[in-house]
């Protein structure tokens, strides 16, 4: 059951983000993660993309070839966040490593797998909260979540607010801890699919109608919780003894709980640390010309600020490819080169970037990059 709640979900996900996977005749820029990979033909992104969900569909429909189709997606998948950086989501990773686990280990060995599922899941409910410790997350980023239902019109409603978002970060990090401890497994869990739920509406057309591509996520997280914490007929979840008999498990505890700390120094993804919508993360805005912008497609040139012809990235990929904008300096300033070399005149297009504030602080520091700056002999 479980393997099929993700592989429908993995799908899923990919089938309302058309646009990152096929990504033909979208306007905004395909950066693969090595620059010669640049080279190949757009038909190889589709080749990886089909081969990716053909395996997953094999995998669903045959039990005999399932390891060999999981491998297959494995590698298709893995060739295909190269070719776009854009790809790296946090749902692509996710729901990858969790599939992972059914190449591991034997089909005899189910127990394990769903071992596997629950520390990733516990360990991703404790980074995000983490993640969110940050007086940007409680200040901004919880109030726009809440906008599209409450905006505060006192200074004390805007004050409860931001402790409600202070609340809300030391809930999710309490609750993946109670994940991980027995007594608490079932209460933290049907807490945590309340969460999903409300996420769920947030970024829904009855919320702020952006980033669909994770409601599949969100829905596959919270039928997992259901089954692997509430409905299991299992024994109990024992983090530890799971942990001491099972050396893969430690794989799981590296990658999930211990790589994340290297982002806070910005040697490890964002999104694979936890991170969305945390207020913990660089964001990049863009200034277009009047020219520029009307290349666009008429939906994002709906989402820039009349005023400045302002644009962030993250409103475009949201708009156009129903994904967030992947968080790292570096691609931001290689999607700008490729903006730069569609752009006529030196200021058709401008690129600001906000820098991670601090844990204490709402300020950013911000860097203006123009596309003289890229020009031969000046990169």
């Amino acid at each position: 059951m479980a393997l099929q709640i993700i592989i429908y979900s993995m799908i899923t996900c990919m089938a309302v983000s058309s646009a990152l996977w096929f990504p033909l005749y979208r306007s905004f820029p395909v950066i693969p993660f090595f620059e010669s990979l640049d080279l190949l033909p757009f038909w190889i992104h589709y080749l990886f993309t089909v081969t990716a969900v053909l395996a997953l569909l094999l995998c669903s429909f045959q039990k005999t070839n399932r390891k060999a189709a999981l491998r297959i997606f494995l590698v298709a998948i893995a060739f295909s966040m190269l070719m776009d950086q854009l790809r790296w989501q946090p749902w692509v990773y996710h729901l990858t490593w969790m599939l992972f686990a059914f190449i591991i280990y034997p089909p005899n060995e189910e127990k394990k797998v769903l071992n596997w599922i629950r520390w990733i899941l516990a360990l991703i409910y404790i980074w995000s909260g983490l993640q969110k410790l940050n007086i940007s997350f409680i200040q901004i980023n919880f109030p726009w979540m809440l906008e599209p239902f409450f905006v505060p019109e006192t200074d004390s409603g805007l004050r409860i607010l931001y402790i409600l978002g202070a609340g809300a970060t030391l809930l999710e990090l309490g609750l993946g801890v109670g994940l991980l401890i027995q007594k608490t497994q079932r209460i933290s869990a049907y807490l945590l699919i309340v969460m999903h739920l409300l996420i769920i509406v947030v970024v829904s057309p009855l919320g702020h109608s952006t980033n669909y591509a994770i409601i599949p996520w969100n829905i596959c997280f919270s039928v997992l919780l259901w089954l692997l914490f509430v409905k299991s007929r299992s024994k109990p979840f024992e983090p530890l003894r799971s942990l001491k008999s099972s050396h893969s498990v430690k794989l799981v505890v590296l990658f999930f709980g211990l790589f994340p700390v290297l982002s806070i120094w910005g040697y490890w993804p964002k999104f694979f640390s936890a991170a969305l919508y945390s207020g913990n993360t660089i964001s990049g805005e863009l200034y277009l010309s009047d020219q520029f912008l009307s290349t666009l497609p008429e939906d994002v040139r709906e989402k820039a600020n009349p005023d400045n012809n302002g644009l962030t990235l993250n409103q475009w990929t949201t708009k156009e490819i129903t994904t967030a904008i992947y968080p790292n300096k570096d691609y931001m300033i290689r999607v700008f080169k490729k903006l730069c070399e569609q752009a006529e005149n030196e200021f058709d297009v401008i690129l600001t970037i906000h820098e991670v504030p601090g844990n204490f602080s709402i300020d950013k520091d911000r860097s203006d990059y123009f596309c003289s700056d890229f020009e031969s002999g000046n990169n």
